[in-house]
Protein backbone atom coordinates (compact mmCIF):
# COMPACT_ATOMS: atom_id res chain seq x y z
CA UNK A 1 0.00 0.00 0.00
CA UNK A 2 1.46 3.41 -0.81
CA UNK A 3 0.10 6.96 -0.26
CA UNK A 4 1.33 9.81 -2.20
CA UNK A 5 1.45 14.03 -1.58
CA UNK A 6 1.78 15.50 -5.16
CA UNK A 7 2.79 19.26 -4.02
CA UNK A 8 1.84 21.72 -7.27
CA UNK A 9 3.91 24.31 -5.74
CA UNK A 10 3.77 28.06 -7.26
CA UNK A 11 7.00 28.38 -9.70
CA UNK A 12 8.26 25.34 -9.35
CA UNK A 13 8.56 21.77 -10.30
CA UNK A 14 5.64 19.62 -8.83
CA UNK A 15 7.10 17.75 -5.52
CA UNK A 16 5.80 13.90 -4.56
CA UNK A 17 6.22 12.59 -0.91
CA UNK A 18 5.81 8.86 -1.22
CA UNK A 19 5.01 6.46 1.69
CA UNK A 20 4.88 3.16 1.51
CA UNK A 21 3.14 0.52 3.84
CA UNK A 22 6.02 -1.35 5.56
CA UNK A 23 5.25 -4.32 8.08
CA UNK A 24 3.07 -1.87 10.19
CA UNK A 25 3.54 1.58 9.38
CA UNK A 26 4.07 3.73 6.41
CA UNK A 27 8.06 4.71 5.44
CA UNK A 28 8.83 7.68 4.12
CA UNK A 29 10.12 6.98 0.37
CA UNK A 30 12.36 10.34 -0.60
CA UNK A 31 15.76 10.53 0.30
CA UNK A 32 16.37 11.68 3.76
CA UNK A 33 18.89 13.88 4.69
CA UNK A 34 21.92 13.04 7.03
CA UNK A 35 20.94 12.83 10.51
CA UNK A 36 21.29 16.52 12.11
CA UNK A 37 22.00 17.49 15.41
CA UNK A 38 18.63 19.48 16.38
CA UNK A 39 17.40 15.55 15.50
CA UNK A 40 19.75 14.22 18.85
CA UNK A 41 17.57 12.35 21.37
CA UNK A 42 19.04 14.87 24.13
CA UNK A 43 17.79 18.00 21.97
CA UNK A 44 14.75 19.09 23.66
CA UNK A 45 13.77 15.90 24.62
CA UNK A 46 9.75 14.79 25.47
CA UNK A 47 9.53 15.39 29.50
CA UNK A 48 7.85 11.77 29.36
CA UNK A 49 9.95 9.93 26.85
CA UNK A 50 10.71 6.48 27.62
CA UNK A 51 14.36 6.95 26.41
CA UNK A 52 15.75 8.68 29.41
CA UNK A 53 18.69 6.63 29.97
CA UNK A 54 21.18 7.04 27.01
CA UNK A 55 22.50 3.19 27.13
CA UNK A 56 18.58 2.20 26.36
CA UNK A 57 18.21 4.94 23.56
CA UNK A 58 18.39 5.24 20.18
CA UNK A 59 20.48 8.05 19.07
CA UNK A 60 17.69 10.22 17.50
CA UNK A 61 14.23 10.60 18.24
CA UNK A 62 12.34 9.44 15.66
CA UNK A 63 9.70 11.89 15.28
CA UNK A 64 12.10 14.52 14.55
CA UNK A 65 13.97 12.39 11.75
CA UNK A 66 11.26 12.20 10.26
CA UNK A 67 10.74 15.94 10.30
CA UNK A 68 13.81 16.54 8.63
CA UNK A 69 13.08 14.46 5.61
CA UNK A 70 10.63 17.38 4.91
CA UNK A 71 12.76 20.27 5.48
CA UNK A 72 14.76 20.78 2.11
CA UNK A 73 10.66 20.59 0.65
CA UNK A 74 8.88 22.84 2.96
CA UNK A 75 11.17 24.84 5.32
CA UNK A 76 10.45 27.69 3.25
CA UNK A 77 7.00 28.11 2.95
CA UNK A 78 4.39 30.14 5.02
CA UNK A 79 1.40 29.18 6.64
CA UNK A 80 -0.76 30.57 4.57
CA UNK A 81 0.85 29.67 1.05
CA UNK A 82 -1.63 28.21 -1.37
CA UNK A 83 -1.04 25.32 -3.11
CA UNK A 84 -2.77 22.92 -5.06
CA UNK A 85 -2.07 19.14 -3.61
CA UNK A 86 -3.22 15.71 -4.95
CA UNK A 87 -3.35 12.87 -2.35
CA UNK A 88 -3.55 9.83 -3.67
CA UNK A 89 -4.57 6.63 -0.78
CA UNK A 90 -5.26 3.26 -1.69
CA UNK A 91 -8.69 3.47 -2.28
CA UNK A 92 -9.09 7.04 -3.25
CA UNK A 93 -7.85 10.21 -4.68
CA UNK A 94 -8.22 13.66 -3.26
CA UNK A 95 -7.31 16.95 -4.83
CA UNK A 96 -8.03 20.05 -3.36
CA UNK A 97 -6.56 23.97 -3.07
CA UNK A 98 -5.32 24.72 0.74
CA UNK A 99 -2.98 26.58 2.41
CA UNK A 100 0.23 24.94 3.32
CA UNK A 101 -0.17 24.55 6.90
CA UNK A 102 -3.28 22.59 6.20
CA UNK A 103 -2.19 19.95 3.96
CA UNK A 104 1.42 19.89 6.36
CA UNK A 105 -0.26 18.92 9.51
CA UNK A 106 -2.41 15.99 7.23
CA UNK A 107 0.89 14.91 6.70
CA UNK A 108 2.81 15.35 9.87
CA UNK A 109 -0.03 13.91 11.46
CA UNK A 110 1.20 10.73 9.10
CA UNK A 111 4.10 11.16 10.14
CA UNK A 112 3.85 11.41 13.80
CA UNK A 113 2.06 8.18 13.56
CA UNK A 114 4.45 6.45 11.65
CA UNK A 115 7.47 7.24 13.22
CA UNK A 116 7.73 4.58 15.61
CA UNK A 117 7.94 7.08 19.12
CA UNK A 118 6.07 4.58 21.70
CA UNK A 119 3.29 7.65 22.68
CA UNK A 120 2.34 7.89 18.90
CA UNK A 121 1.60 4.00 18.24
CA UNK A 122 -1.84 3.94 19.04
CA UNK A 123 -2.75 6.26 16.34
CA UNK A 124 -0.98 3.46 13.86
CA UNK A 125 -4.58 2.22 12.93
CA UNK A 126 -6.01 5.38 12.56
CA UNK A 127 -2.55 6.05 9.64
CA UNK A 128 -3.11 3.06 7.58
CA UNK A 129 -7.10 4.31 7.18
CA UNK A 130 -5.17 7.60 6.96
CA UNK A 131 -8.38 10.63 6.27
CA UNK A 132 -6.69 13.95 5.26
CA UNK A 133 -8.52 17.03 6.44
CA UNK A 134 -10.93 15.56 8.83
CA UNK A 135 -13.12 17.71 10.88
CA UNK A 136 -12.40 17.54 14.78
CA UNK A 137 -15.91 16.25 14.90
CA UNK A 138 -14.71 13.46 11.98
CA UNK A 139 -11.45 13.00 14.05
CA UNK A 140 -13.05 12.74 17.46
CA UNK A 141 -15.41 9.46 16.04
CA UNK A 142 -12.18 7.99 13.91
CA UNK A 143 -9.98 8.12 17.22
CA UNK A 144 -13.01 6.98 19.63
CA UNK A 145 -13.40 3.96 17.02
CA UNK A 146 -10.13 2.98 16.60
CA UNK A 147 -9.37 3.02 20.04
CA UNK A 148 -12.17 1.21 21.19
CA UNK A 149 -11.61 -1.43 18.71
CA UNK A 150 -8.01 -1.79 20.23
CA UNK A 151 -9.92 -2.78 23.72
CA UNK A 152 -11.80 -5.48 21.67
CA UNK A 153 -8.88 -6.99 20.39
CA UNK A 154 -7.05 -6.17 24.09
CA UNK A 155 -10.66 -8.42 25.81
CA UNK A 156 -9.95 -11.11 22.94
CA UNK A 157 -6.31 -11.72 24.17
CA UNK A 158 -6.90 -11.53 27.95
CA UNK A 159 -5.58 -8.18 28.54
CA UNK A 160 -7.39 -5.53 30.78
CA UNK A 161 -9.60 -3.16 28.57
CA UNK A 162 -8.99 0.65 29.17
CA UNK A 163 -11.59 3.26 29.15
CA UNK A 164 -11.80 6.07 27.22
CA UNK A 165 -10.40 8.01 30.17
CA UNK A 166 -7.19 6.26 29.02
CA UNK A 167 -7.66 7.55 25.22
CA UNK A 168 -7.67 11.32 26.93
CA UNK A 169 -4.33 10.44 28.73
CA UNK A 170 -2.75 9.23 25.38
CA UNK A 171 -4.34 12.50 23.56
CA UNK A 172 -2.26 14.91 26.41
CA UNK A 173 0.93 13.03 26.04
CA UNK A 174 0.72 13.98 22.49
CA UNK A 175 0.66 17.46 23.31
CA UNK A 176 4.28 17.35 24.87
CA UNK A 177 5.41 15.54 21.91
CA UNK A 178 3.69 18.90 19.53
CA UNK A 179 5.39 21.31 21.53
CA UNK A 180 8.59 19.68 21.65
CA UNK A 181 8.76 19.35 17.80
CA UNK A 182 7.55 22.88 17.52
CA UNK A 183 10.03 24.42 19.31
CA UNK A 184 12.78 21.71 17.08
CA UNK A 185 11.35 23.20 14.24
CA UNK A 186 11.82 26.82 15.06
CA UNK A 187 15.59 26.65 15.30
CA UNK A 188 15.78 24.86 11.72
CA UNK A 189 13.38 26.63 9.49
CA UNK A 190 13.10 30.46 8.17
CA UNK A 191 8.92 30.43 7.65
CA UNK A 192 6.80 29.07 9.49
CA UNK A 193 4.20 27.22 7.75
CA UNK A 194 5.90 23.48 9.22
CA UNK A 195 6.06 24.77 12.56
CA UNK A 196 2.07 25.92 12.19
CA UNK A 197 1.14 22.52 10.69
CA UNK A 198 2.17 21.12 14.13
CA UNK A 199 0.50 23.96 16.06
CA UNK A 200 -2.42 22.63 14.09
CA UNK A 201 -2.03 19.47 15.58
CA UNK A 202 -1.73 20.23 19.39
CA UNK A 203 -5.01 21.56 18.91
CA UNK A 204 -6.46 18.42 17.37
CA UNK A 205 -4.81 16.83 20.41
CA UNK A 206 -5.92 19.13 22.86
CA UNK A 207 -9.59 19.37 21.11
CA UNK A 208 -10.00 15.25 21.45
CA UNK A 209 -10.51 15.40 25.60
CA UNK A 210 -12.84 18.13 24.92
CA UNK A 211 -15.11 16.54 21.98
CA UNK A 212 -15.16 13.16 24.17
CA UNK A 213 -16.28 14.95 27.80
CA UNK A 214 -18.35 17.20 26.50
CA UNK A 215 -19.64 16.32 22.74
CA UNK A 216 -19.64 12.98 22.58
CA UNK A 217 -22.97 13.16 23.89
CA UNK A 218 -24.14 14.57 20.92
CA UNK A 219 -23.58 11.34 18.70
CA UNK A 220 -25.78 9.34 20.69
CA UNK A 221 -28.48 9.53 18.79
CA UNK A 222 -26.49 7.65 15.94
CA UNK A 223 -26.39 4.79 18.12
CA UNK A 224 -30.23 4.65 19.30
CA UNK A 225 -30.77 1.59 17.96
CA UNK A 226 -27.52 -0.15 19.85
CA UNK A 227 -29.58 0.83 23.29
CA UNK A 228 -32.85 -0.64 22.47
Amino acid sequence: MKIEYEFILPGREPLIIGMIWQNDRYILQNPAPAAADWTLMSCQQCRHCPYQQPENSPAHCPVAVNLNGLLPHFGHLLSFDQLEVIIRLPERTLQQHVSAQQVLCALLGLLFASSGCPHTEFLLPMARFHAPFASAEETTWRACGSFLLGQHFRHKAGLPVESLDNLIERYEGLEIINAAMAKRLRSQVSNDALVNAVVILDSFAKGIPFYIEQELENLRLLYRHYLQ
